[in-house]
């Protein structure tokens, strides 16, 4: 990993990369378990295995859930898919629900974002708490409070790389500026004289957006990734910042929880690449 990009602060605050990012992303998955969205008994809603399918499909309290655990002498044994099973030709639960295997289980203590990475491919898991199967979490659980700090620090880390990267560059401050518009120079120059006054400011590229960065990183010849790439990862990157930052619905659609699981690996991706990247001097 590059060394700390040199800015006009003073050295008595440390570095927002200071620390060992590493440890710090594996501390994350750790303090945000799967329990901390899933739901667990007795909320959670079961069907038997023997029952008739079409019943359980027509049922109203069952109509808001995708996935429906299967459960057979009080144990659970499978997984009801409601898209999947209208399409079976299957008379009852049993025939038509999918066997437990390590795609549809997880335990309550992994990560969060362990479960988000592959969201889109298991978009339901039963969670095992201990040995026994005591609740579910879904994609529809993206929206939930605990995932907002994760998604935003996510989001944070690749902004704070962005800056890293500028100021490692050593690009001169009047080149990046006039790589952006009127209204955002001006925008930058009004915020820049606002938190230097108030000593909270390193520098003029500490009073631009995410969008800024963005735009002035691919501006830059000779960096080692694909310059249309970076520039369609980054506008999801923004999507889901902004998003976050503002409280937004970002996951209240399956297609836009989709796009977020998408997003918050691209933003993996990135934080690896930036992180990894060492410019020639």
């Amino acid at each position: 990993m590059r060394e700390e990009a040199q800015s006009s602060t003073t050295s008595w605050a440390r570095h927002a990369l200071a620390s060992d990012s590493g440890n710090l992303l594996d501390a994350i998955k750790r303090g945000f378990p799967v329990r901390l969205i899933a739901t667990f008994e007795p909320n959670l809603k079961t069907c038997n295995s023997d029952a008739a399918l079409r019943e359980v499909l027509e049922d109203r309290e069952m109509g808001a859930f995708d996935h429906i655990p299967v459960h057979e002498n009080s144990r659970t044994i499978g997984l009801l898919q409601r898209d999947s099973a209208v399409e079976e030709a299957c008379e009852t639960v049993r025939d038509a629900m999918a066997p437990l295997d390590e795609t549809n289980l997880i335990s309550a203590e992994d990560s969060v974002l362990s479960f988000i990475e592959t969201a889109d491919k298991s978009p339901c898991r039963l969670v095992l708490d201990g040995r026994q199967i005591r609740g579910i979490v879904t994609l529809s659980d993206l929206q939930q409070l605990p995932v907002r700090p994760l998604i935003f620090l996510l989001v944070n880390f690749v902004e704070l790389l962005l800056a890293d990267l500028i100021r490692s560059l050593e690009i001169p401050e009047e080149t990046w500026l006039a790589s952006l518009n009127d209204d955002r120079r001006s925008e930058v120059e009004n915020k820049w004289q606002r938190l230097n006054c108030s000593n909270m400011a390193i520098d003029k590229l500490t009073a631009t957006e995410f969008a800024d960065k963005k735009r002035i990183v691919h501006q830059q010849d000779g960096l080692p990734w694909n310059g249309k790439q970076f520039k369609k990862d980054m506008e999801k990157v923004q999507w889901l910042r902004d998003a976050v930052v503002h409280a937004g619905e970002y996951a209240a659609t399956k297609e836009n929880a989709l796009k977020t699981v998408a997003t918050v690996r691209i933003c993996q991706h990135w934080i690896d690449t930036l992180r990894s990247y060492e410019p020639d001097k």
